[in-house]
């Protein structure tokens, strides 16, 4: 009696986990199915994920074949390769440089008139820049206000027409000669007539002394 109802028991204790097991079969893939519908969002990420590392793998190909060809085109790129393109232009920037004389510093020295003042006692010598039309008399004039030393001369009319130089420098003899030379230190031909007939030109030299 004991026996059969051991068997009895163990009979129905296979029977209930045969059932069991039949239905975690049934119900597992639909509880799974249900489960990827309700999150969906996990295999859209790795699928995103994977699809950025392949389009930066992909960026960084084009940067790089960029920089080997052309570099110095290059607008975007990594900011280490923009800074050794900065360095290199300063370095570049910072070159000395030796500048040439131009012309017109050439002309503005060209343009100097050399005027030469012996009082017999002192000499003087002054540069004095160039007008048009100026005089051997205007040189004198200008160098007299600019560097404030005493000039007196009279007008002296018809046959000479001229400005006749009494005082320079305080030394007052009426005795004042000048000669108009040219850049070579050769005199004007013609000149000496008058202080306010004779025009000079670049580079002459004037020479006032007493006699």
């Amino acid at each position: 009696m004991f026996l059969k109802l051991k068997n009895l028991l163990q009979k129905k204790f296979i029977l209930i986990f045969a059932l069991v097991f039949a239905t975690a079969l049934l119900v597992a893939p639909k509880f799974l199915a249900d489960k990827q519908e309700s999150n969906p969002q996990s295999s859209k990420t790795e699928v995103s994920d994977q699809t950025d590392f392949e389009e930066a793998l992909t960026n960084q190909t084009d940067i790089t074949s960029v920089d080997h060809e052309n570099p110095k085109e290059q607008v975007g790129g990594s900011k280490k390769i923009q800074g050794t393109t900065t360095q290199q232009t300063t370095k570049s920037n910072n070159t000395p440089t030796t500048k040439k004389p131009t012309s017109s510093s050439q002309a503005s020295v060209i343009q100097e008139i050399a005027l030469n003042i012996n009082t017999g006692s002192a000499n003087y010598s002054y540069s004095v820049a160039r007008a048009k039309s100026m005089t051997v008399y205007d040189v004198l004039v200008k160098a007299s206000n600019e560097n404030k030393f005493s000039l007196v001369s009279s007008w002296y009319g018809a046959p000479l027409n001229s400005q006749y130089i009494i005082e320079i420098h305080g030394f007052n003899c009426g005795c004042w000669t000048y000669t108009l030379k040219d850049k070579y230190g050769v005199k004007v031909p013609g000149s000496g007539e008058g202080a306010s007939l004779d025009t000079v030109k670049p580079g002459n030299i004037i020479i006032w002394k007493t006699t």
